[in-house]
């Protein structure tokens, strides 16, 4: 097993730069948000993909102790995927409306989804990457190493650790991740089984994306 420093060390190395990301969006007055464009898009996959290699060279050096990934593929897998993205999608789309009715500003979120210009095929290929990242990192990685401390707080560090890279969609985005990142993190808690996250997690990236 990763000891405490190690797994620190890792979830900084995957994770670290889209928190210190997100926060940044904190520290002044926000400028103009640029278009989410292919090269946009192709940076983000570029980038995360060179932080998995990072992280996997990581946990060579360390000699892997981490379970198999057990990643399987099913039709009744695919089935929970569609149906877990469905879910996801109501519940987010609800949350976020209740926000809006409370008084939250959808400004940041408002303007983000207005500058996405984004061809499929890219849509496609980024919402398969990123959907994928960030399932094994803030769920499967962080169960396989947070799990023996309770369902509750391996939960809890994976929602937290989503949702601080995502504040710079504001309080109505923020909203929709924490649902999101709930939703992911208590449907493998039940079942474990990490595909239909990813696949639900790459539809919902593809329909933003194409919206």
């Amino acid at each position: 097993m990763l000891t405490r420093t190690q797994f620190t060390l890792l979830l900084g190395l995957l994770w670290g730069p889209f928190i210190l990301g997100g926060l940044a969006t904190l520290a002044g007055p926000a400028g103009p948000v640029p278009t989410l464009n292919d090269a946009h898009c192709l940076a983000l996959l570029g980038q995360e993909l060179l932080q998995l290699a990072i992280g996997c060279g990581f946990l060579l050096l360390v000699g892997w102790p981490l379970p198999p990934l057990q990643l399987n593929i099913t039709v009744r897998q695919s089935l929970g995927g569609l149906l877990l993205f469905g879910l996801a999608y109501l519940l987010t789309l609800l949350g976020q409306q209740l926000a809006v009715a409370l008084g939250a500003d959808a400004s940041a979120l408002t303007t983000l989804l207005a500058q996405i210009n984004v061809s499929w095929p890219v849509a496609t290929l980024v919402s398969l990457v990123n959907g994928s990242f960030e399932e094994l990192v803030l769920v499967w990685l962080i169960f396989a190493r947070l799990g023996h401390h309770g369902t509750g707080f391996a939960v809890g560090i994976s929602v937290l650790l989503r949702v601080l890279a995502h504040v710079y969609q504001g309080p109505v985005g923020v909203t929709g991740v924490f649902i999101f990142a709930l939703l992911m993190a208590l449907a493998y808690a039940r079942y474990r089984r990490i595909w239909p996250l990813i696949l639900a997690h790459a539809l919902t990236d593809l329909l933003a994306l194409l919206q």
